[in-house]
């Protein structure tokens, strides 16, 4: 999971409190592994 260091801090707390939910938990990795391209 290191792509999350290279995120904001309020990106990283979002997706964070998005995790803890579990609901958009596999959406959340499909974006994180689109946006983890552009950074």
């Amino acid at each position: 999971m290191g792509c999350t260091q290279r995120k904001p801090d309020f990106v990283r707390l979002l997706l964070f409190n998005i995790l803890k939910n579990n609901i958009f938990c596999k959406q959340i990795f499909c974006i994180g592994t689109m946006t983890n391209k552009f950074y």
